[in-house]
């Protein structure tokens, strides 16, 4: 049986009298790519912008492998693995997707940052992780092939991936 990585429920975001989202419901699964359609207003921007915790839920759930992040801010949301990209994002043309890939994944890291200065700590541990997770995600985007690849030259449809 496969486990949802992200589970949504009963999520209610209010602004004053203004109901943006009511009773939002749904589960997101490993590798799994979802996307939130709907007309302008609709409560898209205020669905992922409540998810990655810019707006605090007015009530309902948001759980990230089985644990309740809906109370967590931020960082502590990207820290575990779930963040947001905007739509006027920009990509570093001259790194290589791998490299591109590999700078978005270090945020995510546990160790303190002077661990990698002094080579301390669970940083060997957590490069062999880094390395295993930026396969991982090349792998679920379509992205392997082009890996080694600058960032500029590869199409615009790819380079959505990397924002």
């Amino acid at each position: 049986m496969v486990k949802p990585v992200l589970r949504v429920e009963s999520l209610c975001k209010s602004f004053g009298g203004v109901h943006a989202i009511r009773d939002l419901s749904f589960e997101v699964n490993e590798a799994q790519i979802l996307g939130l359609i709907g007309p302008n207003g609709s409560g898209k921007s205020t669905t992922v912008n409540s998810l990655a915790g810019l707006f605090p839920i007015t009530s309902g759930a948001i759980k990230l492998s089985d644990s309740r992040i809906d109370a967590l801010p931020e960082y502590e949301r990207v820290a575990r693995g779930l963040s947001r990209t905007f739509q006027t994002a920009s990509t570093f043309a001259e790194f290589t997707v791998r490299e591109h890939v590999m700078l978005g994944s270090t945020v995510t890291r546990t160790s303190h940052p002077l661990s990698s200065v002094f080579g301390i700590g669970r940083k060997v541990g957590e490069d062999a992780e880094l390395v295993t997770r930026v396969e991982t995600i090349l792998e679920i985007t379509g992205l392997k092939d082009v890996q080694d690849h600058r960032v500029g030259t590869i199409s615009s449809a790819q380079q959505r991936f990397l924002m």
